[in-house]
Formats: C-alpha cells, sequence, structure tokens
C-alpha cells in the first residue's frame, strides 16, 4: 500500500497581513523588526506582502511576540461550527508527529497502533519526557499524543477527534507482601489506587 503526504503549501499570506497590521499597531518598524528576529528587513517585508514562509523559528517569534492566535489560519473550519469533525488517522500523519523515543513503551504503543491500520509511525520530533509532548503541541512544533487529563482549557491547544479508536491501555500495582512499603511508596499507591478508581 503506498502513502503519500499531502504536499500542497500553506498560504502564508493572511498571516503575513496579520503580522505586519500587528506591528504596525505596535509602533515597530520592519527593521526594528527585523533586527529583534535576527533577519534582513527584505525577509520581513517579503512575509508581510507577499506571503514568503519564514523559517519555523522566525515565525514563532514574531506570532509570540505579537500574541497572534494562528488556529483560525491552520484550522478555519473550527470558526465555522464544525470543531467536531473527526479526523482520521491517515490524514494525520500530513501533520508532523511528537512521540516519546523509540526505547519506550508508549513509542512501542501507537507504532502498533498505526501498523494496525496499515500506516508507518515515525514522528517528526521525539521528546524526552512525556510533559515535554503538550509544551512542544503549544508552540505549534506538531501533533502528539497525550493523555486527556494533561489538557487544561486555557493550554491553547486543539483536540483532535480521531476516526479510529485509541486502543485502552492499562497499568499493573505489583508489590511484594513480605516487603513493608516506605512511607512514600505508601503514598505512591494510595494515589495511584485513587486516581484508578476515578475518586
Amino acid at each position: 500500500m503506498k502513502i503519500e503526504r499531502d504536499n500542497r503549501r500553506f498560504d502564508f499570506h493572511d498571516i503575513g497581513l496579520a503580522i505586519k497590521r500587528a506591528r504596525e499597531a505596535s509602533g515597530m518598524t520592519q527593521e526594528q523588526l527585523a533586527y529583534i528576529v535576527d533577519r534582513a528587513p527584505r525577509t520581513i517585508m517579503y512575509n508581510e506582502n507577499d506571503g514568503q514562509h519564514p523559517s519555523l523559528n522566525t515565525f514563532y517569534q514574531m506570532v509570540t511576540m505579537f500574541d497572534i492566535s494562528v488556529d483560525q489560519y491552520f484550522y478555519p473550519s473550527k470558526n465555522k461550527g464544525s470543531e467536531c469533525r473527526k479526523i482520521s488517522l491517515a490524514d494525520l500523519g500530513n501533520y508532523p508527529l511528537i512521540s516519546l523515543g523509540t526505547s519506550t513503551k508508549s513509542f512501542e504503543f501507537y507504532s502498533a497502533f498505526f501498523t494496525e491500520h496499515g500506516l508507518p509511525y515515525s514522528p517528526d520530533i521525539k521528546a524526552a519526557t512525556a510533559d515535554q509532548i503538550l509544551p512542544m503541541a503549544q508552540a505549534d512544533l506538531g501533533v502528539g499524543f497525550v493523555p486527556e487529563e494533561f489538557v487544561n482549557p486555557s493550554d491553547n491547544v486543539r483536540i483532535i477527534d480521531l476516526e479510529e479508536e485509541i486502543p485502552e491501555r492499562s497499568i499493573c500495582l505489583i508489590k511484594r507482601k513480605e516487603q513493608p512499603l516506605s512511607v512514600a511508596a505508601k503514598e505512591l499507591e494510595r494515589m495511584i489506587i485513587e486516581l484508578a478508581s476515578g475518586e
């Protein structure tokens, strides 16, 4: 089975104009912005007026500096009442994926999930720990899988509803009967049991 990526380029014109409006509203010149983001003034001019794509780092610096929300440009349907549209796993492959490293059980789990649906699992970014995935997604570096409990309404991320159902995962709590637990271990055990029971 051959899988093809969608290689269409994103039209940057609207975001370029939003950056220009925000820059002008702040009283900043193209030269000043260029100095701050370490680019030539003509590069800023091309970004703003001609829709030229900036580097990811420059783009992130500019939208962060001017507090520009880019959701409306990348997800226009979100503002048209169709935010509940489901996306397929195959379509998800058209976006940069963020994952834990290849030696982790999480990588193994999602690799098996993609393989089960005849798709390769080749993340573009590998995070060292699970708590790094959400900040990377917040920085628009890609799409990642995290437990729903990790996400708060204030996190400024969009939860994607997949067409395919992600299999449930489970953990086992094992302890030696003949060895007493330390105070810290007892507290950890209590927390795990409480969380598992949903209390």
